[in-house]
């Protein structure tokens, strides 16, 4: 619906992260542990790639600075991730961008940054840049965030019964111990709290009930789109403007 306006000179920041998942997906596929000059040399060759593929005209500094900024993102990403396999003793079998879609009562076509799904455990995150743009746990919990709702409404469709221990939240890839994360499941919540890594809100709902909420929720945002109300073009926060990509552009974001 939207252009993109891109910066040659630079890296567009829907770009930067993509290219974040990318590389935690990348390096996952043939690394169990994490070795910093291995992923320094991956991200280097990677964003060659990348400059070649969006015909980047990068400056050095500029290209070295986003090297060293998109290689912590992702080091913390992994660290993020080792901490989780380590906590609850897993498999490292993360599935990273996994692309789904709904055309039932309306279409969405959605991508969930990152899961890890047993009959026991399901573990649903979402990879934020920075703390600024992942919701807070009250925002969540309140259903006046829908994202990470909507993710878990698309991992229920594929379960039989619901595992036992539910977890899902944000993980703040520049500040990995801003991270939030909702649990369903003492045990899952009280492993997450004597690890001491990251926020962490025990529900306290059954996992089905929550889901139920969320779904009502959901179709009631999707009439109020539908009929054009209370859907104005100011955002729910002020801040996520920072991110747009019509910032310039738009009087709304000059406005809010």
């Amino acid at each position: 619906i939207f252009p993109r306006v891109s910066l040659k000179q630079d890296i567009d920041p829907m770009d930067a992260g993509t290219f974040v998942h990318h590389m935690i997906e990348l390096y996952l596929q043939s690394h169990t542990e994490i070795d910093e000059n291995i992923l320094w040399s991956l991200i280097k060759s990677e964003m060659n790639l990348l400059k070649a593929k969006n015909q980047l005209q990068l400056s050095a500094e500029i290209e070295h600075e986003r090297s060293i900024q998109y290689y912590h993102r992702t080091l913390n990403g992994l660290g993020y991730l080792k901490q989780l396999t380590t906590v609850f003793e897993l498999q490292p079998h993360w599935k990273i961008e996994d692309s789904f879609q709904w055309s039932e009562k309306f279409k969405l076509n959605g991508q969930i940054d990152c899961f890890y799904f047993s009959n026991d455990l399901l573990i649903v995150l979402d990879f934020k840049s920075s703390a600024a743009s992942a919701s807070s746990f009250t925002e969540v919990k309140s259903l006046e965030s829908l994202q990470l709702w909507v993710y878990l409404l698309e991992m229920s469709r594929r379960w039989e019964k619901p595992p036992a221990q539910i977890i899902m939240g944000y993980v703040v890839l520049e500040a990995p111990q801003k991270s939030k994360l909702l649990v369903w499941g003492e045990d899952a919540y009280e492993k997450i709290k004597l690890n001491k890594f990251t926020g962490a809100k025990l529900m306290e709902n059954d996992v089905q009930t929550d889901i139920a909420f969320a779904i009502d929720r959901i179709d009631a945002t999707v009439n109020a789109m539908n009929e054009e109300k209370k859907f104005s073009a100011i955002p729910r926060k002020k801040n996520i403007c920072l991110f747009c990509d019509l910032q310039s552009y738009c009087l709304k974001g000059n406005s809010v």
